[in-house]
C-alpha cells in the first residue's frame, strides 16, 4: 500500500495490488485514537445502503461521491473500509514554484486570491463557479432526497474539475449523516463551523445549505473566511442572504439553490478572469566595482611644484644674459660693436617646507571589570531544529512555512521537558518529548485558515510516535494529537 494523504480520522492508502481505473477503490484506515468510537452497525449500515440503491440512484450517488463500499477487518476488528477513488478528472496540475504536480483537486485551493491562483496555473471563468456551485447544490438536492446529510462540509472535504461534469465530487463521505446515524462524533472544520452562528444540530439539510452559501460567498469572493453576501454577484445575494439566517428553517432548500443557479451557469462568461502568472524578475545585471584612484601625497605635491620654479627661473635668467652689451676698451676700426653670447646656467637650490608627519595616538583598551549577563529565559533562540519532508509530500511556500512552524513546535515540546510548563496545544505532545527527528509525511490546508501536518517524530528514548498538528493562518499551532505510532 502507498500513503495517498492524512487527515484527522486517519490516512488513505492505495492497494498496489488492485488494478488502477475507473472502478479503482482505495482503503481508509482509521487511527487508533479514533478506532474505539467507530460505531461499527452505522458503517455497515453506509456499506449496504449503495447496493440497495435503484440503478440510477446508486449511479447519482456514486458519480457525486467516494461512498464506502466494503468493511475492512483486522484481527477481527473493524479498523477502515474501501471506497471509490476519485475519478481523475479530479485532479489538477497544480505549479509549485519551478515544479508542476498532479494534486488531489481541493476546493481549498479555489478559495484564495486571483495571484495565488495564477501562481499554481488555475485559471477560472465565472462560468466554472456557477457550474461547480450548481452541481454542488444538486449533489446536495440528491443526497438531501436520499437521506444524507454531509454534515462537514468544507473545502478539505470536496474536490473540483476544471474537465469534467459534475463539477463537484464529495470525499470523507463515512462523516456524513444517514437516516440520522453517525459513524463518529460529528465534527466541524474552522471557519465552517454552523455551531459559530446558531444553536442547532450538527449534519442536517439547513446546516449543509448554510455552508454553501459560505461556499458562494468565498468562491465568488476568493476568501477563506468571509460571510458577506456583497462579495458574490447580485443575481446570488439574495439566496446567499437566505442561506446565512441564522434561523435554520427560514433557509432555502438545495433544490432552490439549482433552480437559481442554472440559468446564472448559462448566462455567464466562459473566459478566464484569472490573472496570468507573473514570471520572475530577470537576473540583476552584474555589479563592477572600480577601486578609488589613489590620493597624490603631500610631500610628491611640493617637489613637483619645487621643480616648475626651478624650471621657469631659468628661462627668465637665459633671456636677460643674452641681452647684447658694449664692449670693454673697444677698438674704433671696425664698422660696429662686437657681441659675445654668456650663457649662466641658473643654480636652484629647492627648499621643501618643513611638514610634520601626523602622529597618531596609540588606543588603549581595558577589559570590563564588571559585565552584566542577561537573566531572561534565552533557550528559544537557541533551538534551531530541521525538519525534513517525504518524497510525496507536496506544497508551496506553506510547506516551508509548516517546517519551520513544525521545528519551532518540537524545540516547545522538548523545552517543555525540561521546564514542566507546557502550552495547552502541545499538550499531548510534551509527554512524546525529548523528540530527536521530525518529518512531514502529510500536508494539507495550504493557503485555507487552517493548514495541516502529520508527522513521525522520533523519540530521544527510542521508538517513533505520528503525530496530527494543525495550526492557524500564520501557522501558529491550535492543537496537536498522537495518531499512533510510525
Amino acid at each position: 500500500m502507498r500513503l495517498l494523504g492524512t487527515g484527522g480520522q486517519g490516512r488513505v492508502l492505495r492497494l498496489l495490488d488492485h488494478a488502477d481505473g475507473p472502478d479503482a477503490v482505495v482503503y481508509k484506515e482509521y487511527s487508533p485514537r479514533v478506532v474505539d468510537d467507530v460505531d461499527v452497525d452505522v458503517l455497515r449500515q453506509f456499506v449496504g445502503f449503495a447496493h440497495d440503491l435503484d440503478a440510477p440512484a446508486r449511479a447519482g450517488l456514486l458519480a457525486r461521491t467516494a461512498w464506502p463500499e466494503a468493511v475492512v477487518r483486522k484481527d477481527g476488528v473493524v479498523v477502515g473500509f474501501l471506497m471509490r477513488k476519485a475519478p481523475t478528472a479530479y485532479t489538477a496540475s497544480l505549479r509549485f514554484g519551478d515544479e508542476t504536480t498532479s494534486e488531489l483537486a481541493l476546493v481549498q485551493y479555489l478559495l484564495n486570491p486571483p495571484e495565488y491562483l495564477a501562481a499554481r496555473g488555475l485559471r477560472l471563468s465565472p462560468r466554472f463557479r456557477y457550474e461547480f456551485l450548481h452541481d454542488t447544490a444538486a449533489a446536495l438536492d440528491l443526497l438531501h432526497g436520499l437521506g444524507i446529510s454531509v454534515g462537514d462540509l468544507s473545502p478539505n472535504n470536496l474536490l473540483f474539475s476544471l474537465t469534467a461534469r459534475p463539477r463537484g465530487f464529495f470525499i470523507d463521505c463515512d462523516a456524513m449523516r444517514l437516516a440520522g446515524e453517525s459513524v463518529l462524533p460529528q465534527v466541524e472544520t474552522p471557519d465552517w463551523r454552523i455551531s459559530e452562528v446558531s444553536d442547532e444540530d450538527l449534519a442536517t439539510p439547513s446546516s449543509d445549505t448554510y455552508k454553501l452559501g459560505l461556499l458562494a460567498v468565498r468562491l465568488f469572493g476568493n476568501d477563506q473566511q468571509s460571510s458577506d453576501p456583497r462579495l458574490v454577484p447580485s443575481r446570488l445575494r439574495a439566496k446567499v442572504t437566505a442561506s446565512l439566517r441564522a434561523d435554520p428553517g427560514r433557509r432555502p432548500s438545495a433544490r432552490s439553490w439549482v433552480d437559481t443557479l442554472a440559468p446564472a451557469a448559462r448566462d455567464a462568461p466562459d473566459v478566464s478572469d484569472t490573472p496570468e502568472a507573473t514570471p520572475p524578475p530577470p537576473a540583476p545585471d552584474p555589479v563592477v566595482i572600480t577601486p578609488p584612484t589613489p590620493a597624490t601625497p603631500t610631500r610628491g605635491r611640493w617637489i613637483a611644484a619645487g621643480v616648475l620654479v626651478a624650471v621657469v627661473i631659468g628661462l627668465i635668467a637665459l633671456v636677460v644674459d643674452n641681452t647684447p652689451t658694449s664692449p670693454t676698451g673697444g677698438s674704433s676700426s671696425g664698422s660696429g660693436s662686437t657681441f659675445t653670447p654668456r650663457v649662466v646656467l641658473p643654480t636652484f637650490n629647492p627648499t621643501f617646507p618643513d611638514l610634520p608627519l601626523p602622529t597618531f595616538t596609540r588606543p588603549s583598551f581595558t577589559l570590563p571589570t564588571n559585565l552584566l549577563l542577561p537573566t531572561g529565559d534565552y533557550s528559544p533562540l537557541a533551538c534551531l531544529f530541521s525538519v525534513s519532508a517525504a518524497p510525496d509530500v507536496r506544497g508551496g511556500d506553506g510547506l516551508d512555512e509548516a517546517k519551520f512552524a513544525l521545528g519551532s513546535t518540537v524545540c516547545a515540546v522538548n523545552r517543555a521537558q525540561r521546564t514542566h510548563i507546557s502550552p495547552i496545544p502541545l499538550a499531548p505532545l510534551v509527554e512524546l518529548g525529548p523528540i530527536a527527528t521530525a518529518r512531514i509525511v502529510g500536508f494539507r490546508g495550504e493557503g485555507t485558515a487552517s493548514p495541516r501536518v502529520v508527522a513521525d517524530l522520533a523519540k530521544e528514548a527510542g521508538g517513533c510516535v505520528r503525530a496530527s498538528i494543525q495550526f492557524d493562518r500564520d501557522y501558529a499551532v491550535v492543537s496537536s494529537a498522537v495518531a499512533g505510532t510510525c
